[in-house]
């Protein structure tokens, strides 16, 4: 049992002191968390208005009725804070619009346990990670997978489907749903 599709998402958008929070603050904000308090492990303003665009849409259309084959499993890396943690935020919204809990598997590093349970998922799996991990999951399940994500890239989505022979394909997809995301950027 392998899934059909794959859908690899980075989480939204994150603040400038994300990984120290001893940076400055810049323009896009501090990271909050869903209850408005300030935490740098959190999603920004944007990135909280992305997790509802990406719910409002099923994903850009990919996850509506009828478009993919259920069930719908959505995975997220495990923090020792993992409901205030980007990943779980940009996807909570959507976990609960398809009536789902997404599964807080394994570190964010722990690339074999997360290919292991994708490769175990019928249907359609959405994994929202952080991108280095995601380039590195694509890679395990597709030869075809670039190396990079894109540089500052919020706003895209990595498509991996099923070929046929036992591997997968990959294609990039524009989220293009909030102003100034950009398309080919």
């Amino acid at each position: 049992m392998a899934p059909e599709l794959i859908i690899g998402l980075r989480h939204g958008e994150k603040p400038a002191n994300a990984e120290d929070d001893h940076e400055p603050i810049d323009d896009s904000g501090p990271g909050l968390d869903g209850h408005g308090e300030v935490r740098p492990s959190s999603l920004t303003l944007r990135g909280w208005q992305r997790a509802g665009a990406l719910a409002a849409t099923h994903v850009c259309g990919l996850l509506r009725p009828g478009a993919v084959t259920p069930p719908v499993t959505i995975l997220v890396p495990r923090y020792d804070h993992t409901k205030r943690h980007r990943p779980y935020q940009t996807i909570e919204s959507l976990a609960l619009k398809l009536g789902a809990e997404p599964e807080d598997l394994c570190a964010a590093d722990d690339i074999e346990r997360l290919t292991t349970r994708v490769s175990g998922c019928a249907g359609t799996a959405v994994v929202c990670w952080e991108h280095d991990a995601l380039v590195e999951f694509a890679r395990s399940v597709s030869h075809v997978a670039p190396s990079d994500w894109p540089k500052g890239r919020f706003d895209v989505l990595w498509l991996l489907r099923a070929d046929g022979r036992g591997g997968y394909g990959w294609q990039q997809m524009d989220q293009d749903l909030l102003p100034g995301d950009a398309a080919g950027a």
